[in-house]
């Protein structure tokens, strides 16, 4: 894997991209000296980028985690339990204020 600094990517950022996505090239970003980011090709049709930033998205990849442990623990809720939360979570509609005459009040318009 190929080292860039920053300030090199900086001045390269096309160049280096165009090397990842035709040549397949793989870069590991540093900072001082020091890795902070690496840059690789990736293989995607159509919408499957979104498939690809949850499934390694940090936020995602630890709430997978937290819920594996949880199961661990038998900390479950079953579909209809789930489903019976939601239900229970579920505010009523508010009815709408009527005017004098009884017809929904409208947005008032400037002029």
């Amino acid at each position: 894997m190929v080292s860039v600094g920053v300030r090199e990517l900086k001045n390269r950022t096309s160049q280096i991209i165009r090397a990842v996505h035709k040549n397949r090239a793989e870069y590991v970003v540093t900072v001082q000296g020091r890795p902070a980011a690496i840059i690789v090709p990736i293989e995607l049709n159509g919408d499957d980028w979104e498939d690809f930033v949850i499934a390694n998205h940090p936020y995602f990849v630890e709430r997978r985690r937290k819920a594996r442990e949880a199961i661990a623990r038998g900390e479950v809720v079953t579909l209809e339990e789930a489903f019976a939360n939601l239900e229970k979570r579920k505010r009523p509609m508010r009815k709408r204020k009527k005017t004098v005459n009884g017809s929904p009040r409208r947005a008032r318009t400037p002029g």
